[in-house]
Order: structure tokens, then sequence, then C-alpha cells
């Protein structure tokens, strides 16, 4: 029965291994298409600052 539950247990995450790497590969997008990681003007609108307020 151990043996059993072992062997499910590596199958498992060996599984999931390779599903992660699948899930990992870089994709590939269609060439002249920009990405949307970088603005398409490549104007920063407006700036966030995040503060600190000490509470006593």
């Amino acid at each position: 029965m151990k043996l059993k539950i072992l062997i499910a247990a590596i199958v498992i995450l060996i599984g999931l291994f390779l599903l992660k790497t699948k899930l990992d590969e870089k994709k590939e997008y269609i060439s002249g298409v920009p990405s949307s990681d970088t603005p398409a003007a490549q104007v920063v609108r407006q700036k966030f600052t995040v503060g600190f307020l000490p509470v006593t």
C-alpha cells in the first residue's frame, strides 16, 4: 500500500513539474504587434508615491 502511494506521489510530482515547464515557456508574439509591457506612447502619465505614516 505504501509503495502505491509513493508511486502515485512521484507521478503527480512529475506531472506538476511538466505542467509548470509548459506554462513557463516564453510566449511567441506575432511579429510587428507591440507587447503590452510598455505603453504605446512611451510617456509616463502619472507617478505614484507610497508614503509612511507612523502610528503612535
